[in-house]
């Protein structure tokens, strides 16, 4: 895997067992890019867990989704998202010779 894509399996690997079933969550290792993100059969199944996802997702890899961009074809599988995040992160302007 990636490196996008092993850090996105581990952040969403925090998401899975719903903590009201007292089921432990996933091995990140065990998420596999085809797997969708979320939904019923997803790696995140609960809704209030997919939006705490998100919020993480943006957080770790310090980006922003636009809403337009939520659909769909984006959290088919772990492996879109991945891609995703990665053309974000390749499209962020370089700061590091920013004067503070």
């Amino acid at each position: 895997m990636g490196d996008a894509t092993t850090a996105l399996a581990c952040v969403l690997a925090r998401f899975t067992g719903p903590p009201h079933t007292g089921s432990p969550a996933r091995d990140p290792n065990g998420i596999e890019p085809h797997e969708a993100v979320f939904g019923p059969l997803g790696v995140v199944s609960e809704s209030v867990a997919m939006l705490g996802a998100l919020c993480e997702i943006e957080e770790t890899f310090a980006i922003s989704i636009p809403d337009e961009d939520l659909s769909e074809e984006l959290f088919a599988s772990v492996a879109s998202l991945a891609a995703y995040i990665e053309s974000r992160l390749r499209a962020k302007p370089d700061d590091s010779c920013q004067r503070a």
